[in-house]
């Protein structure tokens, strides 16, 4: 099992485009849950596939230390969706950092959901580089400088 590549999952694509989930990327409730390295994350899956606590994502799985980082993830704020270039669509956001400065964590990856929307589905899957570890600290998500996803028109 293997954290490979951090990818949107195909099926957030596709319902942004036919408009099947009414994800408003500006303006609902997104989370980032970590996960260990017991997974192998697919971008390919169904939708009903991709879903916070589904699938391979559920909570058996999932990394939180119940005070820092709580089981459903951390909030993901100052989001906003722009072109900064033709041919790119970039959705962003505020690096997400632990909710105090005493985490102690271990995970590979996370993935990051609509926590406003029923069922939770996911929006893509970030593999880390490998093992973080953080032991009484805070424990931060820095975002790519491409932003959290960026699709390629």
């Amino acid at each position: 099992m293997a954290w490979t590549e951090s990818r949107p999952f195909d099926s957030f694509a596709l319902a942004v485009l036919d408009r099947t989930i009414a994800f408003d990327l500006d303006n609902d409730a997104f989370k980032s849950a970590l996960y260990n390295n017991l997974i192998t994350p697919d971008r390919t899956v169904a939708e009903t596939l991709s879903r916070y606590n589904t699938g391979q994502w559920v909570t058996g799985g999932e990394v939180s230390d119940g005070v820092e980082w709580d089981a459903g993830g951390e909030p993901i704020t100052g989001l906003d969706v722009t072109i900064p270039a033709g041919g790119t669509i970039r959705w962003d956001g505020v690096d997400t950092p632990s909710g105090g400065s005493s985490a102690t964590l271990d995970c590979y990856g996370c993935l990051d959901y609509d926590d406003t929307l029923v069922n939770d589905p996911g929006v893509c899957y970030r593999d880390f580089g490998g093992q973080q570890t953080v032991t009484n600290g805070i424990f931060n998500i820095i975002h790519a400088g491409t932003g959290i996803v960026q699709l390629t028109t």
